[in-house]
């Protein structure tokens, strides 16, 4: 299940216009940042930023009237930031506060689970308490929210649904200023789950709240010896395979099929598997990190999408056509962020990229590679000779 690593709450101090700033942290490469922000009115922003790292807004509650406003952002931290910060800018003077989540062993769907409702009230929906139904997609998740209160209601009688854990408060009850709260919990099954507040009631509220993937690794999903198909996905949206163990002999170790995004860590597929991985995407970015092929797979990894592919962590050995890549549209990464280390295997690489590029980064260890594309980029760790034509230019 995914780690908090650590959260850290910042608050406005009264109505004003100041950036919130969190204190100096350094993230670790695939850490996720969760960003949670809240002010006292529902035309009123925020806009996180910091660590040179892209923030992707995945919630906000804005419905207008006479109603606050909250939203969760999040990032992938990526390029070894080293010590960096979160700031929040606001777009008016109000009460806001800002919570930052760090999660380790985390990941993210392209598009996370989020909650249905996002605001009620005695006057709207007749909900006085934050509550809404959130549909996690996966076992072992975390969800985590924010809400805020514009009626102010003194929150000292404030209960979480699902157990959850408080990491942040601005309680602006004493003046009328709205009351803005912070809160996570885990979720062991997929399935709908409600989330939000039992007390205080009487609340004018409104919440975001999403899915965090546990990404833990180890052995998720165990297919035992002879197993014809070691482990079958097909997803309308984003396939995310975590942990996943194909033991040997299976016919084929692990086939993802997706109309959306395909993200695959800490593959298996072991020994004499017919094929050992396998990934079909209709429209998104296929990537797959801390991949194992080891002897005797009849086809390493194969990859078919019309758009980008990105490849790291990968360890292929004594496999004939280890590695397969069919990008239509957009370019194919190997190499970028992880080590590719390829051992014994005569036709590692085989790259079907019409009109596109290809980009080999480093380190990567390689047998020669077979790239029928019209450019071929290397990083000056690449020897030259480990590319055979035909390929119409060559790049160092």
């Amino acid at each position: 299940m995914a780690s908090l690593i650590a959260s850290y709450q910042v608050l406005s101090g009264g109505a004003n216009s100041n950036t919130l700033t969190t204190p100096s942290f350094t993230p670790a490469n695939g850490e996720v940042i969760v960003v949670k922000m809240a002010t006292w009115d529902t035309t009123v922003t925020m806009t996180p930023s910091g660590g040179g790292q892209t923030y992707t807004a995945r919630k906000t509650a804005a419905p207008g009237g006479f109603a606050c406003w909250c939203a969760v952002h999040t990032a992938t931290v990526s390029g070894s930031p080293g010590a960096m910060t979160v700031s929040a800018t606001v777009t008016a003077s109000s009460y806001h506060s800002m919570v930052v989540e760090r999660w380790s062993n985390a990941a993210l769907a392209a598009t996370p689970a989020s909650n249905v409702t996002i605001n009620g009230s005695a006057g709207g929906s007749g909900v006085t308490t934050p509550t809404s139904d959130l549909t996690t997609t996966a076992p072992n998740s975390i969800v985590s929210w924010v809400s805020a209160d514009v009626n102010a209601l003194n929150p000292a009688t404030r209960a979480y649904r699902l157990s959850a854990t408080e990491d942040g408060i601005y309680d602006g009850s004493a003046g009328a200023n709205s009351v803005q709260y912070h809160a996570y919990a885990s979720v062991a099954s997929a399935g709908t789950v409600v989330i939000g507040m039992t007390a205080p009631t009487g609340q004018n509220w409104v919440m975001a709240g999403i899915e965090i993937l546990d990404n833990s690794g180890g052995t998720a999903v165990n297919v035992p010896d002879a197993g014809g198909l070691g482990l079958a996905l097909r997803s309308s949206g984003g396939a995310v395979a975590t942990g996943v163990l194909a033991a040997n002999d299976s016919g084929r170790g692990l086939a993802l099929r997706s109309a959306s995004e395909t993200t695959v860590t800490g593959v298996l597929a072991a020994a004499d598997s017919g094929l050992g991985l396998r990934l079909r995407s209709a429209e998104g970015a296929g990537v797959v990190t801390g991949v194992a092929v080891p002897d005797l797979g009849g086809l390493g990894i194969r990859l078919g999408m019309p758009s980008a592919a990105v490849l790291g962590g990968l360890v292929v050995s004594d496999t004939p056509g280890a590695l397969r890549l069919l990008s239509g549209q957009s370019s194919v990464s190997v190499g970028a962020s992880f080590p590719v280390t390829v051992v014994d295997s005569p036709g590692w690489l085989r790259l079907g990229a019409p009109g596109a590029s290809v980009v080999l980064g480093q380190p990567i260890e390689l047998t020669p590679i077979l790239a029928p594309v019209r450019r071929v980029t290397v990083s000056a760790a690449v020897e030259r000779a480990a590319i055979i034509a035909p390929v119409k230019e060559v790049r160092a």
